[in-house]
């Protein structure tokens, strides 16, 4: 073990395609599994910000308790005034567990209507 840890590189400063929204909106989850989809649990979730590529989700709450050890995805569904009937297929860019389960997510094949509903938030 080195005496002297290695300078630190730049800080990169990371951005963003899209603008997040700070947003305070529950959403119910429908994780399943890549490989096998029909094995599926029910969850939900607060959504802390959102933009037209993605999402910060915070108190991540599971069925089970707890995540599966294999690839997943999940179904995000926001029921709230200006996002009603949202629906939004999502994969996983950052997921940390720290006490509480939170996670980025992106959105994948997102419809124009609910594009649309994301962008009247910037409104």
């Amino acid at each position: 073990i080195a005496s002297e840890s290695p300078a630190q590189g730049e800080r990169f400063d990371h951005k963003r395609r899209w603008p997040r929204i700070p947003v305070d909106l529950p959403a119910d989850l429908e994780l399943y599994r890549v490989n096998n989809p029909k094995l599926h649990e029910e969850g939900n979730a607060k959504v802390d910000n959102i933009s037209m590529g993605g999402a910060y989700l915070s108190q991540i709450h599971l069925e089970k308790g707890s995540i599966p050890s294999d690839s997943f995805s999940f179904v995000l569904g926001i029921d709230q005034p200006r996002l009603r009937d949202w629906e939004a297929e999502c994969k996983i860019v950052r997921l940390k567990v720290n006490g509480a389960l939170t996670a980025g997510i992106q959105f994948v094949n997102l419809s124009r209507e609910n594009k649309n509903k994301i962008a009247s938030l910037i409104e």
